[in-house]
């Protein structure tokens, strides 16, 4: 091989690695704001079969739909039974290698988790509705009120085999 294509091999090849990790970092990174992406997780790991059996989702809601989800959710009991906020991750360090052990979300502190309807106060904000007739939990993710979703999304409430 002559000396001028070994240099020629030397250059390129670096940069076309380099070209190709930097395009491919940027077509496979989901869309959106990453904290609103985490709210958006918390309500997926919520509503997942395996997560709903172990809740208390099914004993007010047995044959629930998304709507008696979304209720629950933001009920007492539902929120009793949310994985932690950065704040709790903050004050107790334990908190937080639980919550990862098992593969729970950890919520910004920056972003507030709502039902149904935007509110009104500045800030990151995931609203959580329903479609009864579709069988779907919908999720919007917002940067501030006053501007259209950031990310919308949406899947099957699925309830666990019962035994």
């Amino acid at each position: 091989m002559q000396q001028s294509t070994r240099i020629i091999l030397l250059l390129v090849l670096p940069l076309t690695i380099y070209g190709t990790f930097f395009f491919l970092k940027d077509c496979c990174e989901p869309e959106g704001d990453p904290e609103l992406r985490k709210g958006i997780q918390l309500v997926r790991y919520m509503s997942a079969p395996w997560q709903l059996r172990r809740s208390s989702f099914l004993v007010f809601y047995p044959d629930g739909k998304p709507s008696d989800f979304v209720n629950w959710m933001f009920s007492p009991f539902g929120t009793a039974e949310w994985p932690p906020t950065e704040g709790m991750v903050e004050m107790d360090e334990m908190v937080g290698m639980q919550a990862r052990s098992i593969g729970a979300p950890i919520l910004p502190n920056s972003v507030r988790m709502s039902s149904f309807q935007l509110v009104s106060e500045p800030g990151k904000q995931v609203v959580v509705k329903a479609d009864d007739t579709r069988g779907m939990i919908l999720v919007e993710g917002f940067l501030d009120p006053e501007g259209p979703p950031e990310i919308t999304d949406g899947w099957p409430l699925k309830l666990p085999d019962k035994k």
